[in-house]
């Protein structure tokens, strides 16, 4: 990796490499096992979905809140801790709040997104800083594809553990790799920061430049695609484990299906700094929904292993390829005053508001009319997205070729 330097006394960009690959297989060991805890206390399909509508919402405001914070004050370590932290205690009151009130667990999963999501995109933002002061931003997807494989090996550990024990292993788990977390937390390079290894802090965004940023056409671009991904991705989380349950498939096979994709997205990250070098941003966007299509399609329609196992490594390669597309757009022509708050807006429109209405359509859906027609009429989505960047694509291309007549 480009950039893979030393940059003070709190450690190198290789760092970033080991904290995303256990915060996401943190993530791995609860999150998506989530929908089967609530399945297994009683919950419905609707009230699964109102938990991951929620958990969306808050993800919202938490993002946008803490970026800002951070762009104004710094104190990003600091942050990044009290985050972890916060995190862990809530996923341990969710192990409990379950059994009782319905409305005290739709409190302790507000308070886990408010915890949990803004790790990554403040991780990102550092990251971003270090990289561009070397003009290697393009160099992102090296660091963030160790992110995947933390995942992989989170859900297959989790995965085999509730197999032979119980779906509650979780709720231990993820304290337990949460604690490497902290430990790599307090090694991670911090931007601008002085002898004791903590962030400064810049005047911050100021309503000008913030009103500057949503001039630009490519970030609102930017994020009606991640909108509508994510509206497509988020039954992907807590209701594939129940799709492939009703299909038949224990949770150590769901695990092996969902490192299929974590697989496509690790490779696809690879991939996507060479792709940045050769292809358009539009054209790398309408690839990842291309796959997204293909998972989908495998899901709903196809009942052979290997096929399964092939759409979900292209649903992986996906995001490996939407997420980079979208972060080296937002690098090359955001200012940097407003640079966190930018990268917040990704996890808002993707995780936030995409996540909102993917998690009640498909609880809706899966409610009255059940899960498989869910995934099939949530398709539409990335069928539709692909179908508008072909023709948006076309009438770009019609505008720049030269009339003869």
């Amino acid at each position: 990796m480009d950039g893979d330097t030393t940059t003070g006394r709190s450690g190198t960009l290789r760092d970033f490499s080991k904290i995303y690959f256990f915060y996401w297989a943190a993530y791995a060991t609860l999150y998506p096992f989530l929908g089967m805890y609530y399945q297994s206390i009683g919950l419905d399909d609707m009230q699964i979905g109102y938990t991951g509508s929620l958990y969306a919402g808050a993800s919202v405001a938490a993002t946008l809140a803490i970026s800002y914070f951070v762009d104004r004050f710094g104190r990003a370590r600091k942050t990044l801790i009290f985050l972890t932290v916060l995190s862990v205690v809530t996923a341990v009151f969710i192990a409990l709040a379950g059994k009782y009130s319905f409305a005290l667990l739709l409190f302790c999963i507000f308070a886990l997104a408010l915890g949990l999501t803004p790790f990554s995109t403040i991780t990102d933002e550092q990251l971003l800083k270090h990289l561009k002061k070397t003009e290697q931003s393009h160099t992102y997807a090296g660091y963030r594809r160790f992110g995947p494989i933390g995942y992989a090996a989170g859900i297959v550990l989790c995965g085999y553990l509730i197999q032979v024990w119980d779906v509650r292993i979780i709720f231990l788990l993820f304290p337990a790799v949460s604690l490497i977390v902290l430990f790599y937390t307090k090694k991670i390079p911090i931007a601008g920061s002085g002898d004791n290894g903590e962030s400064f802090g810049t005047p911050g965004p100021t309503p000008t430049q913030i009103g500057k940023l949503f001039k630009l056409k490519i970030f609102y671009f930017s994020m009606a695609c991640l909108t509508v991904w994510g509206l497509a991705e988020s039954v992907f989380g807590q209701f594939l484990p129940l799709l492939l349950k009703h299909n038949g498939y224990s949770s150590s096979m769901t695990a092996w299906f969902i490192v299929a994709s974590m697989a496509g997205e690790f490779f696809s990250y690879k991939g996507s700094v060479y792709l940045l070098k050769k292809i358009t941003i539009p054209g790398i966007i309408l690839l990842a929904f291309i796959m997204q299509l293909i998972r989908y399609t495998g899901l709903v329609y196809s009942k052979s292993m290997v096929l399964l196992l092939i759409c979900q490594f292209a649903g992986g390669a996906s995001f490996g390829l939407i997420w980079p597309a979208v972060t080296e757009a937002l690098a090359v022509s955001v200012p940097a005053s407003c640079a966190a708050v930018a990268h917040g807006c990704k996890s808002v429109m993707m995780s936030g508001a995409g996540y909102i209405i993917g998690y009640l359509l498909c609880g809706y859906f899966s409610q009255n009319y059940g899960i498989v027609e869910a995934f099939k009429r949530l398709s539409l989505f990335p069928a539709c997205a692909c179908v508008l960047l072909i023709i948006g694509r076309f009438l770009v291309l019609r505008k720049r070729t030269p009339r003869t007549d």
